[in-house]
């Protein structure tokens, strides 16, 4: 039973990381230039992004180590891992957010800002993995067959992003 429904929950947590990644890689590219953006521009945002993830990762793999939330009480040292990687995530979509009401409204420099520190917030979001292979150590399944719906989900996304993005 409960390890079933942690195992279910694994793949859901791993297809919903995968497929949250493509969709916005894809796009995003796509989005900026209808915004007004030059190629130079939005090539030195990914490329601004990319520095900061790499940069931000191990610090987010730091905040998940310290246990955070089981400072603030013991029975929450077993939802560590889950409470970091759902703020990252939280975060994430904040700035997101942030970017897409504001972006018409930004000098280059502003957007570079707020993009940057949307990748340092979603950098965190890399710890889904490390959620999805804590939940499945020592069971018969194992990490590959959780982790196989990441990968699923980032092809059949692929696809249909690519589609939507021929359409719209």
């Amino acid at each position: 039973g409960n390890l079933k429904a942690r195992l279910k929950l694994a793949k859901v947590l791993s297809f919903a990381s995968g497929a949250g990644m493509v969709a916005w890689n894809k796009f995003s590219s796509l989005w900026l230039l209808s915004v007004g953006l030059s190629p130079t521009e939005v090539g030195m945002l990914k490329s601004a992004g990319l520095v900061a993830k790499s940069v931000t990762q191990p610090v987010w793999a730091v905040l998940a180590d310290m246990k955070m939330p089981a400072r603030i009480h013991p029975s929450l040292a077993p939802v560590s891992l889950h409470f970091i990687a759902i703020f990252s995530g939280i975060l994430s979509l904040i700035f997101m957010e942030i970017l897409r009401l504001s972006v018409r409204h930004l000098s280059f420099s502003g957007i570079l800002m707020i993009r940057t520190m949307w990748c340092v917030v979603n950098s965190g979001s890399q710890l889904i993995d490390v959620l999805v292979a804590h939940m499945s150590h020592k069971t018969k399944e194992g990490f590959g067959k959780q982790r196989l719906w990441g990968s699923l989900a980032w092809g059949s996304m692929s696809l249909f992003a690519g589609a939507l993005i021929d359409r719209f």
